[in-house]
């Protein structure tokens, strides 16, 4: 066997163990994960002083497969900018996302929606 013929092997060995990691990693990931699914959090944000944060929502919508949640978020900042972001996947929620009861979630909602029509005038 030449070298390239080696070469070749090797890669192919190295895309194996790369395939099987990628395996037990996404395993290990849904494990963790997969209770996840509907749960409600809230964080506290901030633009660089901690003293001036306000609340950061979250909602885990669905856990893959491969253990990934798809997440979505709502903010209203110190400044009154309203921030609603669709899902989006997430290998993790940070250790300081707090569970919260999905009512408490909700009733966020509402308020924040409520203040949403307000300024639209729609209220």
């Amino acid at each position: 066997m030449d070298w390239t013929e080696r070469v070749a092997k090797l890669k192919e060995a190295i895309q194996t163990a790369h395939r099987e990691i990628n395996d037990y990693e996404d395993a290990a990931r849904f494990e963790r994960n997969r209770d996840m699914a509907g749960k409600c959090y809230r964080v506290q944000n901030c633009y660089s002083s901690p003293e001036d944060y306000w609340w950061l929502y979250a909602q885990v919508t669905e856990v893959s497969a491969d253990g990934y949640l798809s997440v979505w978020t709502f903010e209203q900042d110190k400044y009154g900018n309203i921030r609603i972001d669709a899902p989006k996947t997430r290998p993790y929620l940070g250790v300081s996302h707090e569970e919260i009861p999905p009512c408490d979630f909700w009733d966020e909602w509402y308020e924040l929606f409520g203040r949403i029509q307000a300024l639209a005038g729609i209220g």
